[in-house]
């Protein structure tokens, strides 16, 4: 459950996947819900609000892009990664890191997201990428 005084620690991990530390079962669902406080539940909308603002997203966006074109400006051209470079470059890294988190899970929470709606279609993507 997200609070306030666990938002920091969650905010990095997009409140996502990642961030759950209880297998979900209906034990541990009642006992999040249990804790449910509305005072908190305002606060942590506040800290959102304020953290990730449209405006605030597009001001980061804008100044990597500056960065990255200027970075690129000043680099002698044989350096220069070609469009297609970096995408497989990307490609790649993305790939890497959904191999890396894939085999990081446990036994038991791989065959967990066997069974939700959706990933069924994305374990061969996965065998593909691990190569098998």
């Amino acid at each position: 459950m997200v609070t306030s005084a666990t938002f920091e620690q969650l905010r990095p991990l997009n409140f996502g996947f990642q961030a759950l530390r209880d297998p979900l079962e209906p034990a541990h669902l009642l006992r999040e819900i249990a804790r449910y406080d509305a005072e908190d539940a305002t606060r942590v909308r506040d800290q959102l609000r304020s953290s990730a603002s449209l405006s605030a997203a597009v001001t980061q966006l804008t100044t990597l892009y500056e960065d990255i074109i200027s970075e690129y400006a000043r680099r002698p051209h044989a350096k220069r990664r070609t469009l297609r470079e970096r995408f497989v470059a990307a490609q790649t890294s993305a790939k890497l890191h959904a191999h890396w988190q894939w085999t990081s899970l446990s036994d038991e929470r791989r065959a967990a997201l066997r069974n939700v709606l959706g990933v069924r279609a994305v374990v061969p993507a996965i065998r593909r990428i691990r190569g098998y």
